[in-house]
């Protein structure tokens, strides 16, 4: 199909995007379309049961079904940790774009030079301005902000105690008739 323009599809008659078949050069909605469309289907190259095609190899032409497709073909080495696995990003190693895991591609997209310390390091939080700041980093400055609040109440609690009051406040409360 070509996509095309938004038009009055031939099928269902609604006014929506629509593209051209190339067999029959009828516009026809993507709903419609896809009721119509039949899978080719075939003996896969991999489990060798008759399936609906997903994918063909470009080297051999032979078919594969969907669920071996994501089951076997994207299992491949890592290129940063050397294990067998699920690669299903691929990211930039020198001048080649190589197969990557989910965890290591997160690892190496959230990297980054963090705005205290300067050092290249995995992102865990940002500033009020947008700047990273990584994961030691954040720590050291919950932790300060922990320890802050921490004396802010000790020592709201020693003026209380130092007042006589025992850590009671006293609220005023107003009587009705009273001066």
């Amino acid at each position: 199909m070509i996509k095309s323009r938004r038009c009055l599809c031939s099928k269902c008659g609604e006014y929506r995007v629509v593209a051209k078949n190339r067999k029959t050069k009828r516009l026809a909605c993507r709903r419609c379309h896809s009721k119509s469309y039949i899978a080719p289907r075939a003996v896969c190259s991999v489990c060798h049961e008759l399936k609906e095609v997903h994918y063909r190899s470009p080297k051999s032409n032979l078919p594969v079904c969907n669920s071996c497709y994501k089951r076997h073909l994207r299992i491949a080495k890592c290129a940063i940790c050397r294990e067998f696995k699920r690669c299903d990003y691929r990211i930039k190693i020198g001048k080649r774009k190589r197969r990557c895991c989910t965890a290591c591609y997160m690892r190496v997209l959230h990297r980054g030079k963090c705005a205290r310390c300067g050092r290249t390091r995995p992102i865990s939080s940002r500033t009020n301005d947008g700047r990273a700041i990584c994961a030691a980093c954040t720590i050291k400055a919950w932790r300060a902000s922990r320890k802050a609040a921490e004396l802010a109440t000790v020592n709201r609690d020693k003026q209380d105690q130092d007042d006589g009051s025992l850590g009671l406040r006293v609220i005023p409360v107003k009587v009705a008739g009273a001066p």
